[in-house]
């Protein structure tokens, strides 16, 4: 009986969601329609429209790092924040009720928020505008912003047409001036699209890493390794074959920064949670930093953190070329493995030759440091937004 009251009620919230829902879209169609009748004064800068939120690491390295910046070069901007990263997570972990709420807000919140845009020069534009709502199959926020705002950009850090239909991407481009990308594998998707496409890289704090000062191993050779523990399982599965032939011809061990706890028999993994005032000092004083994944659309769409954090840190990389850093040079800067056989090859081969891990290590830094700071990077963003329709 509590069951069948239970799913009555939160059909009856899914239900007043699809109305309000409706409402909304019914709202924005008036006011694009009528969007010529809203006045338009340009007195300020820029507007920005995160789809990552406060406390994510995409909004910290794609749009928060920038504030400083702005705010010294005197630029006015607007963030059109949602709800926190902790709330929203909070929220979708519990009942579909709490789901249905949710998106009822995010949109009426953004309705609001793209009604401010009149009064910028530009708009930026993380992914999308309905972040979080699974549903979104149209574009009516992005004609409503298109119709209020001349120079808007949207930025995609990973591939977005994964989780998004093609015919919404498709309508999304339409309604914007520039399309910025982290890397030439998204941009090479989003070519076939009229919109202007510009390499935009991810900025990079350098302050709060530790460089390696030291080339020389102690003892056993470390492997560094950090990630989710969904990542971590995925990755333990690529490298499960490898690690266990490498135990064969030199001795390691594999430590990893992560709530995970997934062991390989056979295997020395050292375990250790995430905490910042530990993490640098951990990955500084490792051997080697390796990134594997699967060969698919999603991880060539991503641009792989774990590898700017192990070059930011001087430590000697080796990678699946997938999702890499476009400033990413096999054999100078980073060692690409493509098959089990190159990964151990590659693997022994820095760990029994301190002066290439030096090379590598330091190469990777300069190249992180000329090409990923967050000046040199705010300085392309400026640009952007600055750039006329």
């Amino acid at each position: 009986m509590k069951n069948i009251i239970y799913k009555n009620s939160e059909r009856a919230v899914y239900i007043f969601m699809k109305l309000s829902i409706g409402l909304a879209y019914f709202s924005i169609s008036i006011l694009t329609i009528f969007s010529f009748l809203i006045p338009k004064k340009k007195k300020y800068d820029l507007i920005i429209f995160p789809y990552a939120q406060k406390g994510s690491n995409g909004y910290t390295v794609r749009i928060s790092c920038y504030f400083e910046y702005l705010e010294k070069d005197n630029i006015k901007y607007y963030v059109c924040d949602i709800f926190s990263e902790s709330y929203i997570l909070k929220e979708l972990s519990k009942n579909k009720s709490s789901h249905y709420f949710l998106y009822q807000q995010i949109i009426w919140k953004r309705i609001c928020q793209i009604l401010k845009a009149k009064n910028y020069k530009s708009a930026f534009v993380q992914r999308g505008l309905f972040p979080y709502y699974p549903d979104y199959k149209n574009a009516s926020l992005e004609k409503l912003l298109r119709r209020l705002n001349s120079n808007i950009t949207i930025d995609f850090w990973d591939s977005v047409w994964c989780h998004s239909n093609s015919k919404l991407l498709k309508i999304t481009t339409e309604n914007c001036d520039k399309i910025s990308v982290v890397n030439n594998y998204i941009k090479e998707y989003f070519d076939k699209f009229s919109t202007k496409k510009i390499i935009f890289p991810i900025g990079i704090d350098f302050s709060k890493y530790k460089v390696k000062s030291s080339y020389s191993t102690k003892g056993k050779i470390t492997l560094f390794y950090t990630g989710l523990p969904g990542n971590v399982e995925h990755f333990l599965n690529v490298m499960k074959n490898i690690l266990k032939r490498l135990n064969d011809f030199i001795n390691f061990k594999l430590i990893i920064v992560s709530r995970a706890r997934y062991l390989i028999h056979g295997i020395d993994i050292e375990y250790h949670d995430f905490d910042e005032s530990t993490f640098f000092e951990i990955m500084a004083n490792s051997d080697i930093g390796i990134y594997a994944v699967e060969d698919n659309d999603e991880m060539r769409g991503k641009m792989a953190m774990k590898v700017l954090d192990y070059m930011s840190s001087g430590l000697p990389c080796i990678a699946t070329p997938i999702g890499i850093t476009p400033y990413a040079v096999n054999m100078e800067n980073i060692y690409f493995a493509t098959s089990e056989q190159e990964w151990i090859d590659l693997l022994i081969l820095l760990s029994e030759n301190e002066k290439l891990r030096k090379n590598i290590g330091i190469n990777g830094r300069n190249t992180v440091e000329k090409n990923h700071s967050i000046r040199n990077s705010y300085i392309l963003f400026k640009k952007i937004i600055n750039e006329p329709s």
